[in-house]
């Protein structure tokens, strides 16, 4: 994780409109199956709510929540 890159995470949706609970969750736990465990966390909690709109957030941010950090050359 690089801390100045920015990531977007939205939810899932079908044409921008949000699913039936049961299939937004479903395919919100397929999207943050692919997170490492710790982003995993903060998406099912804040990130998959973004329908309409990106939740922008800095590798620094995600770094923040416990991914490691890329290492340096």
């Amino acid at each position: 994780m690089a801390p100045g890159t920015v990531f977007g995470f939205h939810g899932p949706s079908r044409r921008g409109v949000r699913l039936k609970d049961e299939d937004f969750e479903y395919f919100s736990r397929l999207m943050a199956w692919h997170y490492p465990e710790l982003l995993q966390a903060w998406f099912l909690q804040t990130g998959r709510y973004g329908i309409s709109r990106v939740y922008k957030i800095k590798g620094s941010e995600i770094i923040r929540i416990g991914v490691p950090a890329c290492r340096s050359a």
